[in-house]
């Protein structure tokens, strides 16, 4: 086209240029132009004119010639160009740089658009199958002039109304020296549908193996694990994202075989597989987790090769957790060899058999059958040789028809053992069956129940007479029960039966006459209002509020009370109550029992005041022992002092008394004098009471007793071997401690005197625990007899001095202190010829 207008222009100037030059020279004559130009005048004018005329001629027809051609070739391009353009698949159209309006289109974009040939492509309706206005397609045109090129992806619907994916390139080019955008769109619906079914083939993949119970991991060819699902991260102990961009390696954490030997780390399946080259199955291995705890992981390795390079690029690994599993096998390893031990120790026999074989028999059949195993292995049908002839027969039929018809069997039949013995035989087997319920065999046990046998013909006996005996038992029952009516109706004591409130529902006549009230009156109450107050006896005696009392009955089913109550008349009544479930799980209904024990209370009164008086007389019984003691103590000393006043008596009949001789008789009679008023101190301080608790040295205050009896041990000839001084510091009251030990020394004295030993030897010795001390008191006296141990011998009243005359008061107000008062024990026992006893405190915090 640029061509062509050059040539044009070019004609027509230098036809110009020809006339000036032509006419030009003839104007500026003074002889004035013909009116009709001739070639004569051309000649006369010009004599070059027509020769340069007739070259202007040649020159105009071959421009012209060139300017068909010129003309031929631009529709020919422009042909090529259209056919270019429309045989694209890809819409292209062509956008002016400034105005945005469109110079031209494909057919592809005229077609997909629905827009047809002969439209005004600049025309708004033409493009209203576009997701953008032509507005916003300008608008896109000016981004591209200013950015020199532009991609932008957009969603549109075809002209058949299919949705339609198109990525869009805009770009500015020049056309015949202009510059235009130009804008291709292809068609990317199926690469956009790929890359959905991609998208959500991924979402399936990591939302499957984020819900797997299997842990996942991807590693690169270094160990780097790129990807791994939660579930390997739980199995580890690991924190989210703790895994991602680590390895194994460097998380540093040791790995065992499953019989505990070191794992190494090149051996593992994931660096094996990338090593190898080679897949790892089923690869077992022990993990030891930061709490140090050991998870068992079943491991699979996958290596994956890309790109055709012979080294493997990434591996795949799984691990299930089977720690639970393989602690199971563990325990049923464990239990195997305990089957295995405990068929090996049993009398019961065991067996395993298929159809034709024994498959293992216990070593008890050599000891019930008296043959040995092999020879049932050999022969795994000589058991039935032993057979007793009488029980063959009918033995062997069964065994052998259920056996066809692979069935178990329960028999039970005797055999005769190699040495000659005649066994019964209880035998049972038991049909296996696969996976797939085939059958495979029989297992069976055998138990000797030739004892069993014959305590059958025992109990065979024994329920003859038990039928004969039950009939009777029925008999008297019911007799039991007509007088149980008649003992209930007659009983001294209430009886009454409570329903689930606490109402009472029946009661005897007792319980009224107790009450002094109409039994009709006790019918729909709760006995626990009559009263006024409510103990609670047992363990530890307390009052109870009555609101409470059906709640407390309700946990403990059974319970004791003891209650006050006013009857008419004014007289104070002491109830003692007893109130249980009757017997059956889950009831709702109590019987409660009442008795009168107001003169039981008053008789256990007196009878706690006699045994004050008794108490009384024992320690009086102890002073006077004590006071033997002191009187054998200043025999001694009194002597000495009537010697001395003798020998003073007669120096000053000899008139040889002088004030010196007399200074020292006193003071030895003064010495005397002290020895005794000490001694008196001494037992003053001991029978001292002790008010409160205090902290005493056990050693210091068992020697403290000693060295007061000491008069009498020596006196009885009684050896005392006490243990080297020792620091046992303990809590109590030390004056009630030394008058336990008191009565424990001067029984064994007492002891001695009955038992004639060669050799008296009293033996005390201290012991330390945690939190207690002990002292052993033990003599060589005979003991004690057996059937007041271990209890009887403290209970009251129970004495072993025989003609002796001894209270029985010692020894149980001994325990009642060191039990009671000094949270200890003293217990008695019998030991080498003689008795022990042993006191047992808690040591001092």
């Amino acid at each position: 086209m640029v061509l062509r207008f050059f040539v044009s222009r070019i004609c027509v100037v230098t036809f110009a240029a020809f006339l000036l030059w032509v006419f030009l020279p003839a104007a500026a004559s003074a002889t004035p132009p013909p009116a009709v130009f001739s070639c004569e005048h051309l000649r006369q004018y010009h004599p070059f004119a027509l020769p340069t005329l007739t070259v202007l001629l040649l020159l105009a027809a071959v421009l012209g010639a060139l300017h068909i051609q010129l003309s031929l070739r631009l529709a020919s391009q422009k042909r090529l160009y259209r056919e270019l353009l429309d045989s694209l698949s890809a819409r292209v159209l062509i956008f002016h740089p400034v105005t945005a309006e469109i110079l031209d289109a494909n057919s592809a974009a005229l077609e997909s658009s629905g827009v047809a040939a002969t439209a005004d492509l600049n025309a708004e309706s033409s493009w209203s199958a576009s997701p953008y206005s032509l507005a916003d397609a300008r608008e896109l045109v000016r981004r591209a002039v200013a950015e020199g090129s532009l991609c932008v992806e957009w969603k549109r619907h075809h002209v058949s109304g299919l949705p339609l994916w198109e990525e869009v390139t805009l770009k500015t080019i020049t056309i015949n020296g202009k510059l235009t955008v130009l804008a291709t769109c292809q068609d990317i619906t199926r690469r956009k549908a790929s890359e959905d079914a991609l998208r959500e083939s991924e979402e399936r993949y990591r939302a499957v193996i984020g819900v797997m119970n299997e842990g996942v991991t991807i590693q690169q060819a270094d160990g780097t694990i790129v990807s791994c699902n939660p579930a390997i991260e739980r199995i580890l102990g690991l924190e989210p994202g703790q895994l991602l961009g680590s390895s194994m390696t460097r998380l540093n954490r040791p790995a065992i075989y499953p019989d505990g030997s070191d794992f190494p780390s090149e051996e593992r399946p994931t660096q094996k597989a990338l090593r190898t080259g080679l897949p790892q199955r089923n690869v077992v291995m022990g993990v030891v987790r930061q709490n140090q705890q050991v998870t068992w992981l079943l491991c699979n390795s996958e290596p994956l090769f890309f790109h055709d390079i012979p080294e493997p690029s990434m591996v795949v690994t799984t691990a299930i957790d089977i720690t639970a599993l393989h602690e199971a096998k563990r325990h049923l390893d464990q239990s195997q060899l305990w089957l295995q031990q405990f068929a090996e120790h049993t009398d019961t026999v065991f067996w395993v058999s298929s159809p034709d074989c024994v498959n293992y028999i216990s070593p008890a059949y050599e000891k019930v059958w008296g043959y040995s195993c092999q020879s049932l292995y050999d022969a795994p049908a000589s058991f039935l040789n032993a057979l007793h002839p009488d029980d063959r027969a009918a033995t062997q039929e069964t065994i052998y028809t259920l056996s066809e018809q692979r069935l178990g069997f329960d028999l039970e039949y005797r055999i005769i053992r190699a040495d000659g013995r005649v066994r019964w035989i209880h035998a049972r087997t038991f049909p296996l069956h696969d996976d797939r319920g085939e059958f495979t065999g029989w297992v069976g046990v055998a138990d000797d129940i030739t004892e069993h046998k014959e305590h059958e013909i025992m109990l065979q006996d024994f329920s003859i007479r038990m039928v004969k005996e039950i009939e009777a038992e029925l008999s008297q029952r019911m007799q039991l029960e007509r007088r149980y009516q008649t003992l209930v109706e007659q009983s001294p004591d209430g009886v009454l039966l409570l329903n689930g409130q606490g109402q009472v529902i029946s009661a005897n006549p007792a319980a009224g006459a107790i009450l002094g009230v109409d039994i009709r009156e006790l019918i729909g109450v709760r006995p626990w209002k009559l009263f006024q107050t409510t103990q609670l006896l047992g363990a530890q005696e307390e009052s109870v509020a009555p609101q409470s009392m059906l709640m407390q009955l309700k946990q403990q089913r059974k319970a004791r009370f003891a209650w006050n109550i006013t009857v008419p008349g004014g007289q104070t009544k002491n109830i003692e109550v007893i109130i249980t479930d009757i017997g059956k799980k889950d009831s709702e209904h109590f019987l409660m029992l009442w008795r009168d024990n107001t003169e039981v209370r008053q008789l256990q009164q007196e009878k706690r005041m006699h045994e004050a008086l008794l108490i009384q007389k024992s320690k009086e019984a102890e002073m006077g022992s004590m006071i033997d003691t002191i009187a054998h103590q200043w025999k001694q000393p009194l002597n000495n002092v009537a010697i001395l006043a003798q020998q003073l008596q007669e120096i000053y009949r000899d008139n040889e008394l002088t004030a010196a001789e007399m200074d020292f008789h006193v003071a030895r009679i003064l010495d005397q004098v002290d020895y005794m008023s000490e001694t008196v101190s001494d037992f003053r301080r001991f029978y001292s009471a002790s008010s409160e608790l205090e902290s005493f040295d056990l050693w210091q205050q068992t020697n403290a007793v000693l060295m007061l009896l000491k008069p009498r041990l020596d006196a009885c000839h009684v050896k005392l071997r006490m243990q080297e001084p020792v620091t046992l510091m303990v809590r109590g009251y030390t004056s009630e401690y030394r008058q336990v030990i008191l009565c424990i020394v001067n029984n064994a004295i007492d002891a001695f005197d009955e038992h004639q030993s060669d050799e008296k030897i009293l033996t005390i010795t201290f012991h330390s625990h945690r939190d207690a001390a002990e002292v052993c008191i033990c003599d060589n006296a005979g003991g004690i007899a057996q059937e007041l141990l271990p209890h009887k011998l403290f209970e009251p009243f129970t004495t072993t001095k025989g003609a002796r005359g001894g209270t029985g008061i010692g020894l149980s107000l001994s325990r009642t202190i060191i039990g009671e008062k000094m949270s200890g024990q003293l217990m008695a026992t019998n030991r080498d010829n003689g008795a022990c006893f042993t006191i047992v405190l808690p040591v001092s915090p």
